[in-house]
C-alpha cells in the first residue's frame, strides 16, 4: 500500500513540473523571474544548477546538448496573497 502512495504522489509531482518545464531552445527572460533552475544532461556530475544570468545561459546553450531544460523558480513557489 506504501509503494501505491507513493508511486500516486511521484505521479502527481511530476504532473505538476511537467507544465513548468521549457524546452532549452527557448531563451529564459530572467530579469522578471529572477532565477532558473537548469536541468544538464549527462555530462556533468551536477544534473541541475541554479542560475541568475542570462549570460552564463546563453554560453552554455552555444555548447549544443549541454542543457536539457529549466523552469522558473517563482513558478515553483505560492503566489504572494495565496492567488494561483
Amino acid at each position: 500500500m506504501n509503494s501505491e502512495k507513493h508511486n500516486n504522489r511521484e505521479q502527481a509531482i511530476q504532473g505538476f513540473l511537467k507544465d513548468l518545464w521549457h524546452d532549452a531552445s527557448e531563451k529564459p527572460v530572467i530579469s522578471e523571474h529572477g532565477i532558473i533552475l537548469v536541468e544538464l544532461n549527462d555530462i556533468t556530475a551536477c544534473k541541475y544548477s541554479l542560475w541568475r544570468s542570462t549570460t552564463t545561459y546563453e554560453s552554455l546553450c552555444n555548447n549544443a546538448g549541454y542543457v536539457h531544460r529549466w523552469l522558473y523558480i517563482d513558478d515553483l513557489l505560492p503566489k504572494k496573497g495565496g492567488a494561483e
